[in-house]
């Protein structure tokens, strides 16, 4: 410890200078390859996304050859269908992770990854739905059946439209 004013050393070693400003580019080189890679696992996340929408068009397609009485040619399928979505649904999870990584490195948000997550929870529904109800073909022919089936809503606005049958109101035989 210095005991006097004259003994007390004011300059920094030599080295630390161009040290502290080597680890500064080092630094920004550090976050423009991250954001560089951001932007590639951006643009190659969004390649996968839509696997919902491919899921419901193909099985719109089953559907549609089951309900055309092709239903021996689609029941074969099944397990070909649910394999290929499966896999799908692996390469989004993969892909989530890929994006998390890259908002972690790049220290920002990346859309993609909240997408991801979105579409791997819809997916996975549909997929649960799917496989736990289509065993057999006779439950093939009722999945295409409820395909065509007007929903809920459709109905309620058909009913706003249009009302009630006459008949109903004209039938006084209290069936209840």
């Amino acid at each position: 410890m210095p005991s006097t004013l004259g003994e007390i050393v004011l300059e920094l070693p030599p080295d630390v200078r161009p040290r502290l400003a080597a680890l500064g580019v080092w630094g920004q080189t550090l976050d423009s390859t991250a954001q560089a890679y951001a932007r590639e696992v951006q643009q190659g996340v969004d390649a996968i996304l839509g696997a919902v929408a491919q899921f419901e068009e193909g099985w719109r397609l089953l559907c549609r050859e089951v309900l055309d009485g092709r239903i021996a040619d689609v029941q074969p399928v099944r397990d070909h269908f649910r394999r290929v979505f499966e896999d799908r649904l692996r390469l989004l999870g993969e892909a989530r992770d890929l994006a998390r990584f890259a908002e972690r490195v790049a220290q920002r948000e990346l859309p993609q990854a909240a997408q991801l997550e979105d579409e791997m929870e819809a997916l996975e529904s549909k997929l649960k739905k799917l496989s736990s109800r289509w065993q057999t073909a006779e439950d093939l022919e009722d999945l295409a059946a409820e395909s065509i089936a007007p929903s809920a809503e459709k109905l309620e606005a058909v009913r706003h439209k249009h009302g009630y049958p006459q008949a109903w109101y004209d039938d006084d035989s209290k069936p209840f």
